[in-house]
């Protein structure tokens, strides 16, 4: 009698197993690692527009206009609107009739047609004028400029004041006539003389106010004939 080969239970008892081999294995292979996604750092680049700008001094200027020389004497032209801005170096509005022919400025502008229209007119520098001394009180003083067709500028002085000639030197005479340098600072409406430079007759620094002696020295030499 022949004895059959119980195969299907082999199969039977070995599926099971091998379902369970691999439920093991599937458990203990821990999974791949991925690594993190490294976002690159991105440039971002910020465009300021600044309007182009000039540097120099008030030549002349009225409601509409305003000319500018350089240090080269080049003069140019700007147009002036109700929008275009005036300030000081702090950026603290100013009244466009504070400036005077000769202030140190710097305009910004902008290219309208062919003209120029400036849109920003900032104080760049000390503020002085120069001109002829037409009264003078004891906390005041007028003066003359001599290329503006306007009424003379009023300007106020204190003790504080400094009244000195081309070589620093301290002066204590002033008078009508005298050619000045007024140095200033803006106090509301108001301009505050902080320095006053005498110019004096062709740059001399002397006053027109004060008399000066000139000593004359003669040399004489004499010649004397010896007879013999």
């Amino acid at each position: 009698m022949k004895l059959k080969h119980p195969t299907s239970h082999l199969f039977t008892v070995a599926a099971p197993l091998c379902a369970l081999t691999f439920s093991c294995l599937a458990q203990t292979v821990p999974p791949p690692v991925v690594p993190p996604v490294r976002a690159e750092a991105t440039e971002s680049v910020v465009t300021v527009r600044v309007d182009p700008h000039a540097t120099g001094n008030i030549s002349a200027m009225d409601s509409g206009n305003l000319t500018l020389v350089n240090d080269l004497g080049s003069q140019t032209v700007y147009l002036l609107n109700s929008d275009t801005e005036f300030m000081d170096k702090s950026g603290q509005a100013i009244a466009p009739s504070s400036l005077t022919t000769q202030t140190p400025i710097t305009v910004y502008y902008t290219q309208v047609g062919s003209a120029l229209l400036a849109t920003k007119v900032v104080v760049s520098g000390t503020l002085f004028s120069d001109g002829v001394l037409t009264e003078i009180g004891p906390d005041a003083l007028v003066i003359q400029m001599p290329d503006a067709p306007a009424a003379p500028v009023r300007y106020i002085q204190d003790t504080a004041t400094k009244v000195v000639d081309m070589r620093g030197k301290a002066v204590k005479v002033l008078a009508p006539g005298d050619p000045v340098r007024v140095f200033y600072a803006r106090a509301g409406n108001a301009m505050v003389a902080t320095k006053i430079e005498v110019l004096g007759p062709n740059g001399s620094g002397v006053p027109t106010g004060v008399k000066t002696r000139t000593t004359t020295t003669t040399t004489t030499e004499e010649t004397r004939t010896v007879k013999r």
